[in-house]
């Protein structure tokens, strides 16, 4: 039982690292579109 939940909880860990990664990388990309918009303008 208890070697479920850690099984458990280490792949919580694992999808909220990817949901992060993934977040991080989105906002990567905005900040870029937003500096390509800045240079666009000018």
């Amino acid at each position: 039982m208890l070697y479920h939940l850690r099984y458990y909880e280490n792949d919580l860990k694992i999808l909220i690292d990817k949901r992060k990664r993934k977040r991080e990388m989105k906002n990567r990309e905005l900040d870029e579109q937003y500096e390509c918009r800045l240079l666009c303008t000018i």
